[in-house]
Parts: structure tokens; C-alpha cells; sequence
């Protein structure tokens, strides 16, 4: 009688889990080859780059991430106004009349230099015998220094208005940093998908996707800079004029009536004018009228024939 002997089942179990794990092994070797070739197709929506770019870092901690492009031990170009802070664009407008128009643009330069500030444009223009009748400035001065400025500027002349505005923009400002972040994160996550890819078509659409994020970076930059700068520095804009003169009850009087006769000899003139062109229009037309009849009436006469006197009995 042949006996058959049978392992343990324990020893079968074991089997099983080895092959088992033999075959996640080789199937899991596959994937990273296939995925090693980063196998986007060139032409597919390049915002799956963004996602696999996000994806290789996910659940990661924040500090065990890549730097940020730009951010390399340096600071952001740009001092950035923290987000619990409230940042104020702050304009105003002065407009003033003064008899020394000179004078008042170099009080209003001296008080841009007193105050850490500065003229970011000027336009003057000059009379007929050379004297400055007006200028409009553009007076930069820091935030914190506008309410004082501004009322500074009000006493350098005779003052015919002054106005100011705020606009809060701290929301903006931190909506702002928050992009400018994100971007800078995506945009060093595709450098580095970059560097791993060997297919062209791969390189092609990672190289396309990271020229857009990069622009589109640059504009989020300048919104950055431009608000960064406007919250810092506020804004006065400057009207300044020589007065209206008034005339006289006397001078008034005197240029009313001269200006009545002015009036009435330039039109006595423009009526005799008119008149003699008229006349010239109608006299040659009116003559050939006059001789067109007189030669008409003539030779009527001459054909019709005469009739016979009667003879007296």
C-alpha cells in the first residue's frame, strides 16, 4: 500500500502568500516603469501636468515640500503687506489759486521733500508775458503722512476745493499673495516633472505648461508690486491757477458802451458790405434783362405792320 504524504497547512499557506507577493512585486515594477516614462500625451489638456505635479507631493509635510521658485534663501522682491494688516489706498485732490503760481509749486516740492515723498509729474503753462498761470502736480507722499499733507497743501493758496478718498484692499492684497504662492509651488513642481522626463512629447507638453504658469506668475507679480506701491505712498493731485480778474463797476460800464458802438459800426458795415454784394450780383443780370427786352420790343414793332390812316372826307 503506497503512502502519499501531504505538507503541512501551514507550509501551503506560506506558498500561497510568497507567490502572492512575488506577483505584487512584478506588477508593481511595471507600473514604475510605464511611469517612469511620465507618459502624458503631447496635445492632451496640459492641466493633468498641474494635477500629477500635485499629486507627487500629496500629504507630504508643508516643509518637506520643494521650495518655492524665487524664494531661494531670499526674500520675495517685494515686501508684501501682511494680510492682518489693513492696507488703504489713499488719493486726494487740491485745487488752489494763488497770485504766484511759481511759488506755490516750490512750497508744495518743499513739503514732498520734508515729508520723505516726491512730484511723480508736473505740467505748468505760462501767459503771454511768460508768467506761470497754472500747474497741475502730482504729489507722492507715505500713507501715514497723507491726512497731514494734504491739509498742508490746502494753506498754499486760496482754496477752491479739497477732496480724498479711501479704498480698503487688504482683502485683494491677500488674495493676491495667496495666487502668487500657489504659482510659485506649481510652477517649481513642473521644473522638476521636467527634469524627469524623457519622452519628447512629455517634454514638449510639461515645457508648454510651464511657459503659461510662468506668465501667468509675472502678471500676479506686477498686481503685487502695483498694490504693494499704492499702499505704501498715497496720492495728492495739485490744481493751482492765478485768480479770474474782475472788472470794475466803471470799467464794465465803459466796456459795454464802447463795445455798443463797435458793435453797431461792424454791423452798418456788413450791411453795406452785403448790399454791394448783392447789388454787384444783380446789376450785370439785371443789364442784359434790360437789353434782351429793349430789342425784343424793337423788333416786334419793325413786323408788325402798320395800319392804314383813314382818309378825311
Amino acid at each position: 500500500m503506497k503512502t502519499v504524504t501531504r505538507p503541512p497547512r501551514s507550509m501551503a499557506l506560506a506558498g500561497i502568500a510568497l507567490l502572492s507577493t512575488m506577483v505584487v512585486a512584478a506588477c508593481s515594477g511595471g507600473s514604475e516603469d510605464s511611469g517612469g516614462s511620465l507618459s502624458p500625451v503631447a496635445g492632451e489638456r496640459t492641466g493633468s501636468v498641474g494635477d500629477l505635479a500635485y499629486s507627487e507631493d500629496e500629504g507630504a509635510p508643508a516643509g518637506d515640500r520643494p521650495a518655492a521658485a524665487g524664494q531661494d534663501g531670499a526674500d520675495s522682491e517685494v515686501d508684501l503687506v501682511s494680510a492682518a494688516t489693513p492696507a488703504v489706498i489713499k488719493v486726494g485732490a487740491v485745487i488752489l489759486e494763488s497770485d504766484d503760481v511759481g511759488d506755490v509749486v516750490a512750497r508744495v516740492e518743499a513739503l514732498a521733500a520734508s515729508v520723505g515723498g516726491g512730484i511723480s509729474n508736473e505740467e505748468t503753462y505760462t501767459d503771454t508775458d511768460g508768467r506761470q498761470s497754472r500747474s497741475r502736480l502730482t504729489l507722492q507722499v507715505p500713507v501715514d503722512t497723507f491726512e497731514d499733507s494734504l491739509d498742508a497743501v490746502a494753506t498754499l493758496g486760496d482754496l477752491v476745493s479739497k477732496t480724498s478718498s479711501d479704498e480698503d484692499v487688504t482683502a485683494k492684497i491677500a488674495d493676491v499673495n495667496s495666487r502668487v504662492r500657489s504659482a510659485e509651488e506649481s510652477i517649481e513642481q513642473i521644473r522638476q516633472l521636467f527634469s524627469q522626463a524623457r519622452k519628447l512629447g512629455d517634454i514638449i507638453t510639461l515645457e508648454r505648461e510651464l511657459s503659461s504658469r510662468e506668465a501667468d506668475l509675472e502678471a500676479l507679480q506686477a498686481q503685487q508690486r502695483a498694490l504693494a506701491a499704492r499702499t505704501t505712498m498715497s496720492t495728492i493731485t495739485i490744481n493751482v491757477s492765478l485768480p479770474d480778474e474782475e472788472q470794475s463797476p466803471t470799467d464794465a460800464d465803459q466796456a459795454g458802451f464802447i463795445a455798443g458802438i463797435k458793435g453797431g459800426w461792424e454791423g452798418l458795415v456788413t450791411f453795406v458790405v452785403g448790399s454791394a454784394h448783392a447789388l454787384g450780383l444783380v446789376l450785370p443780370l439785371g443789364t442784359l434783362a434790360v437789353a434782351v427786352a429793349l430789342i425784343g420790343w424793337i423788333a416786334v414793332r419793325r413786323l408788325t405792320p402798320r395800319r392804314a390812316t383813314p382818309a378825311s372826307e
